[in-house]
């Protein structure tokens, strides 16, 4: 019979406990008034409102950034599993860590000590604002093979593109380094323990990406047909 030795949780905590931002989501209702998809005007993150950021501990495992397999298939967006204790001892108190009982689908997680080099796609006039939380640095902004240059042809606004010159003519490309996130790809809760114990609460997150889930034109069969 399986048995779990409640000593050994805090101690596995300790070794390999992470400090994480948790971005809580709210769904936005431009949704339900724009078929289906998130409005690009309506200044929500792709559907989502967030709260601001929680600090808890968690315990990140079977990280890749390619796609992510488990026991149903894989993921090809790569991500991880985080593993979300009830609570966390600080000093000889046990902190509650809210997040065990409210984190769900369309969450983020940040990871506080991790970085990673990633890029954004924005549209001038429609979103000129990175939608990456913890944007250390902004490594470049071109379109096609141009680049533009900072204080030439454009300032930053915290993570928002203000173009002053030379502008692109609709879609650019803005490359940074940010902290590592994740984005809760289910929303089921996973009940694990007996009823007079919690264990920590496990989660499947894919990485973030900051497309949406709007169809493109290579959906087209007609379009499919003529380049294949």
């Amino acid at each position: 019979m399986l048995r779990v030795i409640k000593q050994d949780i805090p101690l596995l905590q300790k070794i390999y406990n992470q400090t994480i931002k948790y971005y809580q989501g709210r769904l936005c209702s431009c949704i339900g008034a724009n078929n289906g998809i998130p409005d690009p005007k309506c200044g929500c993150t792709l559907g989502f409102w967030y709260s601001e950021p929680e600090i808890i501990q968690g315990i990140r495992t079977n990280a890749d950034f390619k796609y992510l397999k488990l026991p149903h298939g894989r993921v090809f967006e790569g991500g991880s599993q985080f593993t979300i204790p009830k609570s966390v001892r600080v000093g000889k108190v046990e902190k509650y860590q809210r997040a065990y009982d409210t984190i769900a689908h369309g969450d983020i997680l940040v990871l506080d000590n991790k970085v990673r080099r990633d890029t954004d796609i924005l549209c001038i006039g429609v979103r000129d604002k990175l939608l990456a939380f913890d944007v250390q640095e902004i490594i470049s902004v071109s379109e096609r093979s141009r680049i533009f240059v900072e204080g030439q042809d454009y300032e930053l606004n915290g993570v928002e593109i203000k173009w002053i010159g030379n502008r692109p003519q609709e879609y650019y490309s803005v490359e940074f380094i940010c902290k590592q996130q994740f984005k809760v790809w289910d929303n089921v809760p996973k009940d694990r323990g007996t009823d007079t114990e919690n264990l920590p609460r496990l989660v499947v997150c894919v990485l973030r990406k900051y497309n949406s889930d709007e169809p493109t034109p290579l959906d087209s069969p007609q379009l499919s047909q003529e380049l294949y």
